[in-house]
Order: C-alpha cells, then structure tokens, then sequence
C-alpha cells in the first residue's frame, strides 16, 4: 500500500479532515498530493504526520514475522481459541500502531486482526465497517489479500443475518482463488466456511461438497475441532437430503471425535441432531433417547430450549400429556433466560402444545393461526408449512372443509 494511502486511511480511521491534519505540518494541497500519491513526503514531514496521527509510517520496517504470525492465527483459528485471538489482536495492534510497518506490509496485519476478530464472535458490524475502506477506497490490494476481503466479509455478513452478501462475497472470493496459489489450510478454512453458508441458503449438496473437501484436510493435520465441525454439517447435509444412515454414521464420528480430543461442549448437538434423524425415521424410543441426552449436555438456553420443544413433538405423537405438561413446565423456565426474538419464537411453538394439551378449540385453532402467521412474518417455510398442515388437519376433523382446503392450498404454493 502506498504511503500516501496509509496516511488517508489513518486520517478517516480517526475521523479527521484534511485541515485538522494539515495545519501547522503542510498545506492542504500538499497533504492531498501525498494522499493521492503524486508526491512522496520527506522523511520529517511523515514523522509529523504520524504523531498527529498516532502511528508509525515508514518506508522501511522493523523485521515481522509473518509467517510466525499467520501460523498463530490458523492456530486460534483451528481451535477456535478465543483467549489466543485475543492475545494475537494485541499482537497486532502493537506492530500496528507503535512500530514502523512498511507500506506493502500493513494491510496483511490489518486483515490478520479482522479475521482474528472473527473468532471471537462479536461486533461483526464493526469487522465491516473496518474492512469497508479496502472496498470504498482506491486501495491496491494484491490478488491474495483481495481474496482474504471477500472472505472476512462474507464471516462478517454471516454473523450479522446478510447471507445474500455472504454468499456474494464467497462467490466472488471462488473466482480470486482459482487464480491463486493459497496454502492447502486457506482453501481449507474456505470450504468451510462456504459449506456453512451453502447449509444455510438450503444448498445441501453443495454443503456437503465443500465440508467433505475441508474435513480431507483438517484430518491430514489432526485438527479435531475442526474435524468434528465438518463431520457435524455432513451429517445434517446427509439429514437433508434423506441419506439418514449415512447421517447417523457421520454423527457417531463426531462422537466419538468429541470423546477422543474431550469436546464435550459439541455432545448436546450430535444427540439432538441423532434425535432428529431417529424421529424422521419414525423410531420415537430411539429420538427421545438422544433429546434426553441433549437435554443433559447442552449448556446455553437456545440449545436447552430447542431440544425440549423435539421431546414436546414426541410426546405428543403419542399423547402422553403428563410428559407435554413436564416439559412445558420446562421449558416456560428457560423462555425468560432467551434474548427477546428467541424467546417469542419458542413462545409460539409452545402455545401450540399447551392448546393441544388443554383440548381446547378454540385455543388450539387462535394457537396454530398464531403460529401460522408468526413464521410466515419471519419467512421461516418449513415451520410455517408444518403449522399449515396441522391447521388445515384441525379444521378437517372439524369438517370445516373449505377451511382446510384455503391451508392446504398455501402448503402446495
């Protein structure tokens, strides 16, 4: 990166214009030459411009490791090392801002430390916002860090709900690889992170392509967080796309990786999702076995939450109502512990149950009407097509017949 753009970033970095860095250093016009780079500055008018703007510039840098530091970062990166992202951000932000770095240098620690961020699972917005210099702004970025852009970004837009960007930032970052010597672990890392967002866009084979390629790798390395991440969204691709023995096969590796490298946290998710497969399946003994045991591993409130509402729909299949009442008790307890979208969600799915449990009608119908317009407000097909279905069914054992019809009809459309 060119001097004069180091210097026009740090400006907009601090929020500061032209004249507030100019004065008593250099004319406006002589500032905005060296930004656009028509001119160099001299050695002690750069020194001037980097006190006021709190960094160090040069055109020659102090020795960085960066090999040392890449390989750090796939490290917390690997093991999903919150403490050591941490510890490497501070890294970075000494070489940073209290060591001269050269031009051509500085832009792979500033991606280094968003993708460090990254890990750490906050403030996605700001990881945005900071990466959107390198977009809005004539920077020259190399093929390599182009790619490293779109694929922090595409991180970024995951975690704050934009898949559609997410997606578009990947598609892109394919087009930049295919161009480009990356190490076997940044294709890796990438087939990941794509599978995840294919997963969640319903591209299910294509999920299961991209997990399979990076689990080759992660293996090779004996990276076991890693691996068992893959082996999770091959089995719920597998789940999708009715291959369920091969999902309850894949489900098991990861058990037994969980058990092996004492991954414990992961248990609650391979049970609930065994659980799911086994319900699927029609064996109820089987699925509330698994959600029992997710019950008993799972430790945030969304995953405690999501698992009762699986035994809700099991029992309920068999109408065991003294079960449904338990486990609705159970769960109205973890409902105030939910952030407030989570909860109304959950809310939702239980009025239903307890409806149903009462045998009231006309709660069960306000219930499933409910339910019915509330997930087709969130866009959410699959939960609004299985309420649909149980509405339409209701009104048939009602024998409001062109009732049941209008709901049939929208599960078809």
């Amino acid at each position: 990166m060119a001097i004069g753009m180091i210097i026009k970033t740090e400006r907009l970095r601090n929020d500061m214009k032209q004249e507030t860095l100019a004065k008593d250093i250099c004319s406006i016009s002589h500032l905005s030459r060296i930004e656009s780079g028509k001119t160099e500055p001299s050695k002690e008018l750069l020194q001037k411009l980097s006190d006021r703007l709190g960094v160090l510039i040069a055109d020659e840098s102090e020795n960085v490791e960066m090999d040392q530091l890449q390989e750090q970062l796939e490290s917390v990166i690997n093991a999903r090392d919150q403490e050591g992202a941490a510890q490497l951000m501070e890294e970075l932000n000494v070489l940073l801002h209290k060591m001269p770095i050269e031009a051509a240098i500085r832009i792979d620690l500033e991606l280094m430390l968003l993708r460090a961020q990254s890990v750490l699972h906050k403030k996605e917005e700001n990881i945005l916002q900071a990466l959107a210099k390198f977009t809005e702004t004539d920077f020259n970025l190399t093929p390599i860090q182009a790619f490293r852009v779109q694929q922090i970004k595409g991180i970024a837009s995951y975690g704050v709900g934009e898949l559609k960007v997410c997606l578009d930032c990947f598609s892109e970052g394919v087009e930049l690889a295919e161009l480009l010597p990356l190490s076997h672990y940044e294709r890796a890392d990438f087939s990941y992170v794509q599978s995840i967002a294919f997963m969640a866009d319903g591209q299910k084979f294509e999920a299961l392509e991209k997990a399979k390629d990076a689990l080759t790798y992660f293996q090779s390395i004996m990276a076991s967080r890693r691996v068992l991440e893959c082996h999770l969204v091959c089995g719920v691709a597998y789940k999708q796309i009715g291959q369920m023995d091969r999902a309850i096969e894949t489900f098991h590796q990861a058990e037994k990786v969980c058990r092996q490298f004492d991954l414990q946290s992961f248990l609650g998710m391979i049970y609930q999702n065994l659980g799911t497969v086994y319900s699927v399946m029609g064996q109820s003994d089987l699925a509330i076995s698994y959600f029992q045991q997710a019950v008993e591993y799972n430790e945030q409130p969304e995953d405690q939450v999501y698992t009762i509402l699986s035994l809700l729909r099991e029992y309920a299949k068999f109408g065991d109502g003294e079960k449904v009442r338990h486990w609705l008790e159970g769960g109205a307890c973890i409902l105030p512990q939910l952030r407030v979208p989570i909860r109304q969600r959950f809310k939702t799915h239980f009025d239903v149950h307890r409806a149903l449990l009462e045998e009231n009608d006309e709660q069960i119908e306000s219930s499933l009407l409910t339910a019915v317009r509330y997930f087709r407000k969130k866009m959410d097909k699959n939960q609004t097509k299985h309420y649909s279905k149980r509405l339409a069914e209701f009104y048939v054992s009602k024998r409001k017949y062109k009732k049941a019809v209008e709901y049939y009809r929208q599960i078809v459309e």
